[in-house]
């Protein structure tokens, strides 16, 4: 087990099983029901956990293996960049219409330029994704289980909004956050996403989605921002647990394929990454794939500070904590009349915890005020602290309780 990760359920799932590029792929299954999380509570998974008994929630890509060349895509190796796109960022006109939406349409002519429909393709498997040009050298912010697939020699071949297309590799991934970047050897200057400010957005706000839901590339659809805030742990490809931490909630309408994909403001500025979805299971309880006006993404602030680093270094750094931890689920705390909460395993020597005086065997039952019933406490701490941050422990030390306060460090 990973340091201070927990322990989280296996994904049960694969990403879809396309053709090889030379042939045209079946559409995927139907996605499967994934396990509760640990702490007993259902989760938002791949492609799909019950959310509350009545929704079910799926990463919206990676799931699409076939459709981009049924609906008359192609998955060939491309020869090169060879883009007639105007370079540098676009300029959207920004502004709301009459109703107070979005000017779609000037958002769409200045945002597609700079957005991408992302194929992997193996002899395996493979999907299909979109990602955001974030910088005019070639590199293309999206989500992790979009690209997962190349880590094991999947190959990912980018196609641009004037339906060129290129060979991309992988840059880096954050696999905590389902964040990656991607880079073509662009031949000339590429045309950039603006990047906004997740923090400056609004509950009821217009926005705008692009990218390619079912492989249809350039697709554009409107709504509003509906929550703001939300946690959504899903299962990442290492087995662990990933979070789109503080996600922004979403009624514009995103389907598989999307994930990786842009959220705008009106002005066409970048302020969330798509990455998952709710839908509604049937009457047999199987899980639907399409929207029902329920997304989420990434908030950009987020997103762009992750892809500044695995640009540089190819690696995500996370703050450190120093301990090894074990979920004890509600059921389990029960049964043996303790507290849920997450186990101490071990304390590195030195490390954060110790000099917090948190001991092995201690029951941390809160952490930075939030109740420490699973993993995915831990993956959002790390993704939205940094080095130098203090945080707040409450922990159960045999019958009796304690706080201290922990000082993050880096990882050594």
């Amino acid at each position: 087990m990973d340091d201070e990760s927990g322990r989280a359920p296996q994904d049960p799932t694969s990403s879809g099983q396309p053709a090889a590029a030379s042939a045209p792929p079946p559409p995927p299954s139907p996605p499967r029901a994934a396990p509760a999380a640990a702490d007993g509570k259902p989760f938002f998974s791949r492609p799909g956990a019950l959310l509350g008994g009545a929704l079910v929630l799926g990463l919206v890509g990676g799931l699409l293996g076939g459709y981009l060349g049924q609906l008359g895509g192609s998955a060939t190796e491309p020869a090169g960049v060879a883009t007639s796109e105007p370079s540098g960022a676009p300029v959207a006109s920004g502004g709301t219409d009459s109703q107070g939406f979005c000017d779609a349409e000037a958002v769409a002519n200045a945002v597609l330029p700079s957005v991408v429909t992302i194929n992997v393709v193996s002899e395996t498997g493979g999907g299909v994704g979109t990602g955001s040009i974030i910088r005019d050298d070639g590199y293309i912010l999206t989500n992790n289980h979009v690209v997962a697939d190349a880590v094991s020699g999947a190959r990912i071949v980018v196609t641009f909004s004037n339906g060129q297309q290129a060979s991309a590799s992988l840059v880096g991934r954050s696999q905590q956050a389902d964040i990656a970047v991607i880079k073509v050897e662009a031949g000339e200057t590429l045309p950039t996403i603006t990047t906004g400010d997740s923090d400056e957005v609004a509950v009821g706000q217009p926005v705008v989605a692009l990218g390619a839901p079912l492989g249809l590339s350039g697709s554009v659809t409107a709504g509003i921002v509906s929550a703001l805030g939300r946690d959504v742990p899903v299962p990442a490809d290492d087995g662990s647990t990933a979070v789109l931490a503080g996600a922004i909630q979403t009624d514009a309408a995103i389907n598989p394929g999307n994930s990786g994909g842009a959220l705008v403001d009106c002005d066409g500025e970048l302020i969330g990454v798509n990455s998952a979805i709710a839908t509604v299971p049937n009457a047999a309880g199987q899980t639907g794939g399409g929207s029902v006006g329920i997304g989420f993404a990434v908030p950009i602030n987020l997103a762009i500070s992750l892809a500044e680093q695995l640009i540089e270094t190819g690696n995500v750094s996370y703050p450190y904590l120093g301990m090894q931890v074990v979920v004890i689920p509600q059921d389990v705390a029960a049964q043996f009349n303790t507290a849920p909460g997450l186990y101490v395993e071990g304390v590195t020597a030195g490390g954060p915890a110790e000099q917090a005086g948190i001991q092995t065997g201690d029951i941390i039952t809160a952490l930075d005020g939030e109740p420490a019933t699973s993993a995915a406490v831990l993956t959002k701490l790390k993704l939205t602290k940094k080095v130098g941050d203090t945080v707040e422990v409450d922990y159960l030390r045999g019958t009796e309780t304690g706080s201290t306060t922990l000082t993050l460090s880096e990882t050594p």
